[in-house]
């Protein structure tokens, strides 16, 4: 199960430099006993997550005296050489003072990222920001220098605008905090999107009319409890779902944890409208298994429930906020 790794030693900052390598040429690689003396300074400007005793993916994002961002930001300083020295200590910024944020790595291992470790690992990231913010610490800006295709791909995605090249020849790019941190809480991991896509294909009726591609969005191994209690196999379900008729069911409040690199599980609650009757209610939860590079239903549950009580429960869990619908 992944996690947030509190405590590091030096050994685990061996094993991400190493990890960092296979991404980064040397020359933009911050040595690991300079990345220890960062995490022993201030320990949550570098963060990690750890899936059983291994690291699978770290952060940093680094608060800048505003003479080195200004270095970094005209292109003249390479964030390689940056030191314990070239930092601040958020925690001791007062009330009303100004700082600015170098996004310096993110690196989330092969096997990883197609899970929601990106995400999990940025937004625990920005919750340490998030807290000085609120203790009403102006965080302007957040800035990247990249080295990488994949590294300005991300930086594109997330919103950050292209603002030049340095003298050692990484890609600058910029975002306000406010903007960076809206985007990291709205992002969906790339397996949530993936598997939210698979969910909907299942009760689409155009799809369950094509018995070939139900084969292939099942397990073999597949087996579904039913609302009635009643324990559904591969063939069964594939036999009901293409004899059902058109359905119009909304998901809300999808969610997706990872229970390591192949497998993951979907909660999620169905709205099913009818048109004379009042709409039906279930709660799911699916079990996914990643099967020779595709990701196939193994489980599935739905339980019956009453709308009213689903709503009173977002309520009570969220601060009355509404739930997101997809």
């Amino acid at each position: 199960m992944m996690r947030i790794k509190r405590n590091r030693t030096l050994k685990d900052f061996i094993d991400m430099e190493q990890m960092e390598l296979r991404f980064y040429s040397e020359e933009h690689v911050t040595p690991h006993d300079e990345a220890y003396r960062w995490y022993l300074a201030n320990p949550n400007t570098d963060m990690a997550i750890e899936d059983g005793e291994k690291i699978i993916a770290f952060s940093d994002i680094l608060p800048l005296k505003n003479q080195v961002y200004e270095r970094i930001l005209d292109g003249s300083f390479n964030d390689k050489y940056l030191t314990g020295d070239d930092m601040i200590n958020i925690e001791k910024l007062n009330e009303g003072e100004h700082c600015n944020l170098l996004l310096s790595c993110v690196v989330v291992h092969e096997d990883y990222r197609k899970t929601e470790a990106l995400k999990l690992l940025l937004d625990h990231h920005l919750g340490y920001y998030r807290e000085a913010a609120a203790k009403d610490v102006h965080i302007d800006w957040v800035l990247t220098s990249n080295v990488t295709e994949d590294g300005e791909g991300f930086s594109e995605r997330m919103g950050f605008e292209r603002i030049g090249k340095s003298s050692h020849g990484s890609t600058l790019y910029r975002i306000r905090f406010s903007d960076f941190d809206q985007r990291v809480k709205l992002m969906k991991s790339r397996l949530e999107e993936l598997l939210l896509g698979k969910e909907q294909d299942l009760l689409s009726h155009e799809l369950c009319r094509e018995r070939s591609k139900l084969e292939r969005l099942l397990s073999d191994d597949f087996l579904e409890y039913g609302t009635s209690g009643t324990v559904y196999s591969k063939r069964d379900t594939i036999d009901a779902l293409c004899a059902m008729k058109k359905r119009d069911i909304e998901i809300h409040e999808f969610e997706v944890d990872s229970l390591g690199p192949y497998a993951a599980v979907a909660h999620y609650t169905a709205f099913e409208k009818k048109e004379k009757e009042r709409a039906c209610c279930t709660l799911r939860t699916s079990i996914w298994r990643l099967e020779e590079g595709e990701w196939k239903l193994l489980f599935h549950q739905g339980t019956c429930c009453n709308e009213e009580s689903i709503t009173r429960g977002k309520e009570e869990r969220l601060g009355g906020l509404e739930c997101i619908k997809y």
